[in-house]
């Protein structure tokens, strides 16, 4: 999830009026129960299945909704794995002891890569498949071609042939840095181009206003980038934007073609309810 500032193309510290522009997410054909998780941390999913999964430690909150999920399968089929760890081999041995059919790697950033890059090296990947939540276009570089492997989830994704405007805006980006655009700089993009219509739709930049305004706004499709048209929910000011579903590969002509989407899920329809986010909007009185 994504709030606060933002970076964008020629913008940064751009501070915004709204709180998450991702829903929570879930994979599909994995029969996975949704935990609704209203922070900026890896969330927790369980197959039904045969499977074991991995997690980075949380603080004490998120640790909490993680043990309820847990609590729906055995508690003992799973690992919570302190971030930064090095060395994965224990939890690996472990995983491998459950002969699981899959393991659920929900880790993220450089913890993601390395506990990949050592699934790889003790031949798991040979043994079972391994899946997760969210992946990034960052941590896929990052990896060597032997771990770029799995079944993940994009935020958003640069190759989108048949969206109109998704090629100039990757190309943009592409001529600034040298490489494809990644969900970050849409993040930003969407950021800073709300903050404009939201403004010129009001015209004003009073913040509670603007804040106000933003209840249901709708992206166009110059701005979104994606299948659909995704809006901001009313009820806690979620983007229900749409989830990039697919696996990830060795590059395929592109050195950043690391990923193929199979599937395209609309953010309204895998978003848990605004009930169950624990994202509470308050205004002012």
């Amino acid at each position: 999830m994504v709030s606060g500032v933002f970076g964008a193309p020629g913008a940064s510290n751009v501070s915004m009026p709204f709180s998450d522009v991702d829903p929570p997410i879930t994979l599909p054909g994995l029969m996975m129960p949704t935990l609704n998780w209203p922070f900026a941390v890896p969330m927790p999913f369980w197959t039904s299945i045969h499977g074991w999964f991995a997690v980075t430690d949380q603080p004490p909150s998120d640790r909490t909704a993680l043990v309820r999920t847990l609590a729906r399968s055995d508690p003992e089929s799973g690992s919570l794995i302190p971030i930064g760890t090095a060395d994965y081999s224990a939890y690996l041995i472990k995983a491998k002891s459950f002969a699981p059919e899959v393991v659920i790697n929900v880790m993220g950033g450089g913890d993601q890569v390395n506990s990949l890059k050592q699934f790889v090296q003790f031949g798991l990947d040979k043994q079972m498949a391994v899946a997760g939540t969210l992946c990034e276009l960052e941590s896929l570089r990052a990896m060597p071609d032997e771990a770029r492997v799995g079944w993940w989830t994009m935020e958003w994704w640069w190759d989108q042939p048949n969206t109109p405007h998704v090629k100039e805006f990757n190309d943009a980006i592409k001529q600034r840095t040298g490489r494809a655009a990644t969900a970050r700089n849409w993040f930003g993009f969407v950021s800073v181009h709300t903050a404009a219509l939201i403004a010129n739709q009001e015209k004003t930049l009073d913040p509670i206003q603007l804040a106000h305004a933003l209840s249901g706004f709708k992206l166009p499709p110059e701005i979104a980038l994606q299948p659909g048209a995704p809006a901001y929910r009313s009820e806690d000011h979620e983007l229900m934007s749409t989830v990039f579903v697919g696996e990830a590969h060795p590059p395929k002509g592109d050195p950043d073609n690391l990923f193929t989407v199979r599937d395209l899920l609309p953010g309204d329809k895998v978003a848990g309810s605004p009930e169950d986010t624990g994202c509470k909007l308050k205004w002012p009185t």
